[in-house]
């Protein structure tokens, strides 16, 4: 449960205060729409001056209209509202009212949601390996165990294979990574393996499966590699 900073808690006091001297009918509406708002700060992990405007003495225009993202605000409620009736009418169960669709369902305490390997991708992209292993540290330390991104190492490394061919330092930077947080993850020894293999670096990859094999007996995947790769070494000595 989110605890207000008595800084915040003082005006809500005087706000409750001042509706419950209103009368009933509109004292009910103004409280709904104050726990809507709430709602809405939560779900996005934002303060009101989000969307709303900030006025003089750390008060707040609500009924300013300059912040774009109001507008946007208000396009999104249409937006679920939308989904829930086209759910409700295609389904017709009170499942579908059960499973309704809130601002949460999406962003999750983010303002802007979207999946981990995206954030990862476009950091690469833009800035380089280096940058988006700084984000994603960040993003791990602030949101971890929150059910906002997928920290799973099955991700992770999901996205260091996407590199595997196109940049294989990027892979290895992932993978190694991952090992910071699970370091007997054979899995990781094997996606740097095999980056190294891209690099044309079979002597640097020989090391990291036989790791693997020695963290996880079982892996088929480092086994098979490090087979072929011991073969290929095998005939290059013999030329």
């Amino acid at each position: 449960m989110r605890v207000l900073p008595a800084s915040r808690l003082w005006p809500t006091l005087v706000t409750a205060a001042c509706l419950a001297a209103a009368r009933p009918a509109e004292a009910q509406k103004e409280f709904e729409i104050y726990y809507q708002m709430q709602a809405m700060n939560d779900a996005l992990g934002v303060s009101c001056t989000y969307c709303h405007v900030p006025a003089e003495g750390a008060r707040v225009d609500y009924k300013a209209e300059s912040n774009p993202k109001k507008a946007v605000a208000r396009k999104m409620r249409e937006m679920t509202a939308d989904i829930n009736a086209r759910v409700w009418l295609a389904t017709g169960t009170e499942a579908a009212r059960e499973a309704s669709v809130t601002c949460v369902s999406c962003h999750r305490g983010v303002a802007v949601p979207g999946p981990i390997a995206g954030i990862v991708q476009r950091a690469i992209e833009r800035e380089g390996v280096e940058a988006a292993v700084t984000q994603y540290r960040d993003l791990r330390r602030r949101f971890y165990e929150r059910d906002v991104y997928d920290f799973t190492e099955a991700e992770l490394l999901r996205i260091a294979r996407g590199y595997v061919d196109s940049n294989p330092d990027t892979a290895i930077a992932l993978a190694a990574m991952n090992l910071d947080w699970r370091p007997r993850s054979a899995a990781s020894y094997v996606v740097m393996a095999i980056a190294h293999t891209r690099k044309l670096d079979d002597k640097g990859a020989i090391p990291l499966l036989k790791k693997a094999l020695e963290l996880d007996p079982e892996n088929g995947a480092a086994r098979g590699h490090l087979l072929k790769l011991e073969e290929f070494q095998h005939l290059r000595e013999k030329r």
